[in-house]
C-alpha cells in the first residue's frame, strides 16, 4: 500500500498544488496513490473511510456552491451517512484534494495542512 492517498481533480488547482507540494517535499510518484475520484467513481467504504479519517468538520466536504448548481439541498445539520450517500451520488460536490497517510486525513486547502498528517 502506498503511502499516501490523494483524492485527486486534475481540473483543480489546489488538488494539483497538493501533488506537487508533496514531489517537493520528497515524495515520489510511487509512494502517492492518486485517486481519480470523478473518474473511476470510489465505493461507499471508501468515501465512509475517507468521512471516518477526516479532522475536519463533515460540512467542510461538501462543496456547497456546486451542490446548489446540481441541484442538490444540503442540509444544515449534515450526517455521516447523508455525506457518504451524496458524494457517492454527486462525487463533484466532494470537496478536494483530500489528502490521507498516517491513518488520518485532511482537506489541503491549504496546501500546507497536509504538514499535520504527513511525516517526512
Amino acid at each position: 500500500m502506498k503511502q499516501i492517498q490523494v483524492f485527486h481533480n486534475k481540473r483543480c488547482s489546489k488538488s494539483n498544488q497538493a501533488l506537487n507540494y508533496l514531489k517537493e517535499k520528497g515524495f515520489s510518484e510511487d509512494e502517492i496513490d492518486v485517486i481519480l475520484y470523478l473518474d473511476a467513481p470510489i465505493s461507499k467504504e471508501t468515501a465512509n473511510q475517507v468521512v471516518d479519517l477526516l479532522s475536519d468538520q463533515l460540512d467542510e466536504l461538501i462543496r456547497k456552491p456546486d451542490a446548489k448548481k446540481l441541484g442538490i439541498v444540503v442540509p444544515e445539520k449534515l450526517t455521516k451517512n447523508w455525506v457518504v450517500t451524496a458524494i457517492l451520488k454527486e462525487p463533484k460536490i466532494m470537496q478536494r484534494p483530500i489528502v490521507i497517510s498516517n491513518g488520518k486525513a485532511v482537506i489541503a486547502r491549504p496546501t500546507e495542512r497536509i504538514d499535520e498528517i504527513v511525516e517526512y
